[in-house]
């Protein structure tokens, strides 16, 4: 139940945030404001907008916090996983494209050799800065490795681009 519950309250707060959005260059970058400018200078476009893009985040760190007298945990580059990527997109006046901030939902897949289940699903929220380079919220396993541990963490990750803004 607490599973539904988390995804029904990640997926309200995207929700909220789509109306104002835009989809439009999902998969490529952003033209050229400057060059549309000088073509027709009657088009009025706004130098920043607030748009979707697909993204891949690598998790650097991640904090597991202990239960039942457990210690805190770290884990260093053990999670990898696509994401949708809701940013904050601005573009100079060379027409350079720049995410200032971003809000991204990532499906991550984490693990050791050491333990069983070799693989752990994990949904994170992260908030990015720096065209998404750098990444840093709280992340949920799916299933819980070790009940010594608990599910929610903390990640810091490293956001890459897919289609450069």
């Amino acid at each position: 139940m607490k599973r539904i519950l988390t995804v029904v309250a990640l997926l309200s707060v995207l929700s909220c945030f789509t109306q104002a959005q835009t989809f439009e260059n999902f998969w490529h970058p952003r033209p050229n404001l400057a060059m549309l400018r000088g073509t027709n200078p009657t088009v009025i476009v706004g130098n920043s907008i607030f748009e979707f893009k697909p993204t891949a985040e690598v998790q650097v760190t991640e904090v597991t916090f202990g239960q039942n007298g457990a210690k805190t945990a770290a884990s260093f580059l053990d999670a990898f996983g696509p994401a949708l990527t809701m940013q904050y997109a601005t573009q100079d006046a060379n027409g350079v494209n720049s995410a200032q901030w971003s809000v991204s939902v990532a499906f991550l897949a984490s693990g050791t050799t050491t333990q069983a289940p070799v693989f752990v699903p994990e949904i994170s929220l992260t908030v990015g800065v720096l065209n998404n380079l750098v990444q840093l919220g709280p992340a949920y396993a799916l299933n819980q490795p070790d009940p010594n541990y608990s599910r929610w963490r903390i990640h810091f990750a490293l956001g890459i681009n897919l289609t450069q803004n």
